[in-house]
């Protein structure tokens, strides 16, 4: 793991975090403004975690950049507690939804979807879902479509990683409508977006989602008590991203519709 030398004192371990930061954040800004501030911190009488925080969040270049002391971050620590993954049958639907995406919700949800395949319909519930892994997504979204063809494509600061769709016979629904809410983020809004894009039966029910067009690398350092939040690349489906998938869902709803209770989305594809 980086940064996970026990014997190492906080300075040492400040630098190697530094590094990573210059190297790998997206959005930073090295002008001279920085250059001054991490002087500042290196030439300080006391450089330790604390100060670092505060030199990360003067820096930065947006909020999902950060640096947490004394805790591990929770989403890459405890996400195998937790259940994200829930199903049921509604009529002719097949409902399913994700708190978060992981390899195991995703084999959890292709296995049921398969089981009622014959189900004309699906509802896919991505309200306050903040997102999960890219890989666990992108199998998700393979599981669909047909052809072979560039899904979505990661823009990091030294290099671009693409997701391709594969050569398989892919389940088929009459209508795929997905649920969405200010609170659907990163892999949600990804897995949103892919499959409006490449599919003529989906439906995206819902207001704006949350609009986070970057991905995030997260390095824990359970010994030091310590997590460093880089936001590493912006996602684009087809050179689509947030904007697009704001007008998308503008367009699949009518303007007099209002999504606040739970009612609002249902009665939308119960009919």
């Amino acid at each position: 793991m980086l940064f996970s030398h026990k014997n190492h004192d906080e300075l040492e371990i400040i630098k190697d975090c530094l590094e990573y930061y210059e190297l790998n954040d997206l959005f930073l800004n090295q002008d001279q403004r920085y250059q001054y501030l991490k002087m500042e911190l290196l030439n300080s009488n006391v450089v330790d975690f604390k100060a670092f925080k505060e030199f990360i969040q003067n820096t930065r270049g947006n909020n999902y950049t950060d640096f947490l002391i004394g805790t591990a971050y929770s989403n890459s620590i405890n996400i195998k507690e937790h259940k994200h993954f829930e199903y049921r049958l509604l009529e002719e639907f097949l409902y399913i939804k994700f708190s978060f995406f992981t390899k195991k919700s995703v084999e959890q949800a292709l296995k049921i979807i398969n089981q009622y395949k014959d189900r004309p319909y699906l509802i896919l519930d991505l309200r306050n879902s903040p997102g999960g892994y890219i890989d666990a997504c992108m199998a998700f979204c393979r599981f669909f479509i047909k052809d072979i063809k560039e899904l979505v494509t990661l823009y990091y600061k030294n290099k671009n990683t693409t997701y391709y769709s594969e050569n398989r016979t892919p389940v088929g629904f009459k209508r795929i409508n997905i649920f969405v809410n200010e609170q659907t983020a990163s892999c949600s809004e990804i897995t949103a977006l892919t499959l409006r894009t490449n599919l003529d039966s989906v439906r995206l029910i819902g207001g704006r989602t949350k609009g986070k067009e970057c991905g995030q690398e997260i390095i824990v350092n359970k010994s030091k008590k310590f997590s460093l939040i880089i936001a590493s690349f912006i996602w684009k489906c087809e050179n689509n991203g947030i904007k697009e998938l704001q007008q998308l869902i503008h367009n699949d709803v009518e303007d007099s519709v209002q999504f606040v209770t739970e009612d609002d989305f249902f009665s939308t594809v119960l009919i």
